[in-house]
């Protein structure tokens, strides 16, 4: 691996542990508070950060073995986001 895929390999799983990090410390109130930006709950929306980051690593990976990606707007990004949201509103 090279040391740009490398460091950004880091980058991510810090990121990544931050995240984890910050929602194992929530509190049950915390957990069913409703984010006002997306105004869905800080589950929902940490369900969301947990399955999304899947979605980007399959595009990157397309992007890295040199496929053509699919094409996405960002009103149908957001629409399958807001699809999912109401589809896991009752997440644990």
């Amino acid at each position: 691996m090279s040391q740009r895929a490398n460091d950004l390999s880091l980058r991510i799983e810090s990121f990544r542990d931050d995240v984890i990090g910050y929602v194992d410390a929530l509190s049950g109130e915390e957990w069913n508070a409703e984010c006002d930006l997306e105004e869905w709950t800080a589950g929902v929306t940490a369900r969301h950060i947990g399955a999304g980051h899947f979605r980007v690593f399959r595009l990157a990976g397309m992007i890295v073995e040199g496929k053509e990606l699919p094409p996405l707007t960002v009103n149908q990004i957001n629409a399958m986001s807001d699809k999912d949201s109401r589809a896991q509103s009752d997440c644990t």
